[in-house]
């Protein structure tokens, strides 16, 4: 049990996926409602074209604005600028739907998957033997407990739906720019290995480096408890300073 196993981030991912098979679908949710953020991004600009174009300026309406006015509305530019306000407020108000669910939905899943992880960790750590106990302390099965649970939700929530949320944008992004400016697809292209190529040469460096730190908390939180629940001991031997 004291081994530690390098398993690869494959590995990992699929370990943890497997412990939240019960919250797929929410998992699943979280990431549609996220990609609904990318389109409603991309009609913030309509309604300020309209006003910019077609009210101020003397472009015609676009072709799907213009089949759902009458004729003698698309005309009108007081009716055609309350048009685009409404728009404006609809869109932000959309937006702020999809942030609200968002966040809703991955507060209440991540607690559940923490929850969950928290139950296992417990039921793994009372089959422990008391040889480990004794050689750890209580208190680093207790921060593991508290605290190492918390990764779940940092993984699966703050890491990977973002992660794809951001790639499927990517590469609409650069499809999109595809077919307008094929020169400028390829000079966007060009960026992103080197930002993978950076984020692979420093992983290793920075997982080591968390690795330490929680190594650290872990360590001090151990002696906060051990002088708290022996303040008798230590207070008769005068040890304050010390510890």
């Amino acid at each position: 049990m004291e081994e530690r196993r390098n398993y690869s981030d494959v590995v990992l991912l699929k370990r943890i996926l497997d412990h939240s098979r019960g919250n797929w679908t929410r998992l699943f949710s979280i990431l549609f409602i996220s990609l609904l953020a990318a389109p409603l991004a991309l009609l913030t600009p309509v309604p300020l074209k309209i006003a910019v174009d077609s009210i101020i300026g003397t472009d015609p309406l676009p072709q799907f604005f213009a089949s759902l006015l009458a004729n003698e509305t698309s005309n009108d530019k007081v009716i055609l600028l309350g048009v685009a306000a409404v728009m404006i407020i609809f869109i932000a108000l959309l937006q702020q739907a999809q942030a609200m669910a968002t966040w809703l939905l991955s507060t209440s899943t991540g607690e559940m998957l923490v929850l969950r992880f928290r139950a296992s960790l417990f039921r793994h750590g009372q089959r422990l033997s008391l040889a480990r106990h004794d050689s750890k302390g209580s208190f680093d099965s207790v921060y593991r407990i508290n605290e190492d649970a918390k990764a779940i939700r940092w993984v699966l929530i703050d890491c990977l739906v973002p992660l794809i949320t951001l790639s499927l944008t990517l590469v609409s992004m650069v499809f999109i720019t595809a077919q307008i400016d094929g020169h400028l697809a390829l000079v966007t292209m060009t960026v992103a290995p080197i930002v993978i190529l950076l984020g692979y040469i420093y992983r290793p460096h920075l997982r080591q480096g968390w690795r330490n730190v929680w190594s650290l908390q872990s360590s001090a939180l151990a002696v906060v408890q051990e002088v708290l629940s022996s303040l008798r001991i230590v207070k008769a031997f005068g040890q304050e300073n010390r510890e």
